[in-house]
């Protein structure tokens, strides 16, 4: 990851797992919380949000749907095989 290789341990950083990036295939994400050592919580876990609270009014489609919309495209269902 380019934090890691540039900034190595300045930031607390995780997994948000595999996503399918237009151009550039299939590529894992990460959450930056901030620097390391710094005592603020400015995030807020998963479990404090609502579906509303990021888009508004909208509501967010479950991941269920995603993932399944996800492993209709070819590319992605390419890199799942190639990685199981």
């Amino acid at each position: 990851m380019l934090l890691e290789r540039h900034f190595a341990g300045i930031y607390d950083t995780e997994s948000r797992g595999d996503v399918l990036i237009k151009g550039k295939g299939v590529m894992e994400t990460y959450w930056v919380h901030g620097r390391r050592g710094e005592h603020t919580n400015t995030y807020l876990e998963a479990d404090d949000l609502d579906e509303r609270s990021v888009l508004g009014s909208e509501a967010c489609k479950p991941i269920d749907e995603t993932i399944i919309a996800a492993a209709d495209n070819p590319l992605y269902r390419e890199y799942l095989l190639q990685n199981a």
